[in-house]
């Protein structure tokens, strides 16, 4: 809350939307009776006729001419106290924040209460004085029992707004380590290559390194190093592809967020881009599996659970389908299933996303880019050891 605003609010005169209090509301310590004051003012000013948030300034006193006084409090509401206090007291939830604002030396408290209120709001249980099922309304700088016909027209007014929409957004992330990496995310493909052969010389050496090197890509009975199946012996070259392939892609997760005051019901994502020659984009399923070792698909029954995060290849283009489900308003959703991107040269890959969701009326958009650079590296000997599993 700005201070400019509260300065500019002592110059209007208590209504539908202000109210000025000398001194603090005996919230802490008080009794039901005094509490019910705060939480009266609050009704009442959610249930008010008005175009605008409406104000609660505390300790801020108003004068006959002139401007409001600022005489400034010692104590003060924390918010999280009071949304707890009026939470599950009332048919609806009601939208107001609290805060403390500093201006000119002093210090005051301000409750803002939002226009957008789905009422009428009452009481579901007798509170301090205050009746259930009563909705109070604030008319001009006093507060008053709303009549029959102002309650039906609350509900006609109500039912007459539309049903508010979830605000979507979506981002690149790493889900375990709870890290967003906005629209645009950065990756390094590693490609593996041959070393160098040395100087030749007819008097010098020849390099033991490089030499051991070569060897191992070359020899024939590699199944010294990877365990084969039982069937068939290894080649050298399918350990290679695979060391190549894998060496290029990196892990890519996502996060999803609702940053609408709405549920967000059934969301699903779908990512396209265009295929770009060198580029590669696969979800887990496509993984390539170890050379001797059984694939995993060889595992997977009919029954098993498919990935949340999927990725398909057409004529030209990809798609990544991302199903969320429900997202809570202002709740997140880190996507565990991933998908995996490398690259044979340096590429920038332009994409466009699109969020849906049964109580959406349009997809929304958003436009992302996968940059990938380039490392070279030289094979090494561990290149052409079997993967260590994490329980070995």
């Amino acid at each position: 809350m700005e201070a400019g605003l509260v300065k500019a609010l002592l110059h209007n005169k208590e209504s539908e939307v202000l109210e000025f209090k000398r001194d603090q509301y005996a919230f802490y310590g008080g009794s039901n009776a005094e509490k019910a004051e705060l939480l009266k003012d609050i009704l009442a000013l959610a249930n008010a006729w008005k175009t605008c948030d409406a104000h609660i300034l505390i300790g801020v006193e108003e004068v006959a001419s002139g401007p409001a006084q600022m005489v400034g409090v010692g104590d003060h509401l924390k918010d999280a106290d009071v949304q707890q206090f009026v939470d599950g007291k009332t048919n609806r939830a009601v939208k107001f924040l609290c805060g403390t604002v500093q201006v000119d030396g002093r210090v005051v408290d301000v409750i803002k209460i939002a226009q957008d209120q789905d009422r009428p709001i009452f009481l579901k249980v007798d509170f301090g004085g205050l009746k259930k099922e009563v909705v109070y309304v604030r008319r001009g700088s006093s507060t008053d029992v709303a009549s029959p016909d102002e309650v039906a027209e609350m509900g006609a007014a109500d039912a007459a707004r539309p049903a508010p929409a979830p605000t979507i957004e979506l981002e690149f992330a790493n889900p375990s380590t709870r890290t967003k990496f906005g629209h645009d995310v950065q990756i390094t493909s590693v490609v593996l290559i041959d070393p160098p052969p040395p100087p030749q010389h007819p008097m010098l050496p020849v390099d033991k390194e490089w030499a051991r090197i070569r060897a191992i890509q070359q020899i024939a009975d590699i199944g010294r190093m990877v365990t084969p199946l039982p069937f068939r012996t290894l080649k050298p070259k399918e350990v290679r592809a695979y060391r190549e392939q894998m060496s290029l892609l990196t892990a890519v997760g996502f996060c999803v967020r609702n940053a609408g005051s709405a549920p967000a019901l059934d969301v699903r994502i779908e990512i396209r881009g265009n295929t770009t020659d060198g580029f590669v984009i696969m979800d887990s399923s496509d993984l390539p599996s170890e050379p001797g070792q059984f694939p995993m698909s060889a595992f997977r029954s009919i029954h098993a659970r498919l990935p949340e995060t999927q990725v398909a290849k057409y004529e030209g283009y990809w798609v990544v389908s991302i199903h969320v489900g429900k997202i809570q308003p202002q709740g997140d959703v880190w996507v565990d299933d991933l998908v995996y991107i490398g690259s044979k040269k340096p590429v920038d890959v332009s994409a466009v996303a699109k969020a849906f969701a049964d109580n959406l009326p349009a997809p929304l958009e958003y436009p992302l880019t996968i940059r990938i650079e380039i490392q070279e590296r030289v094979y090494r000997e561990e290149d052409f050891q079997p993967e260590r599993k994490d329980d070995e």
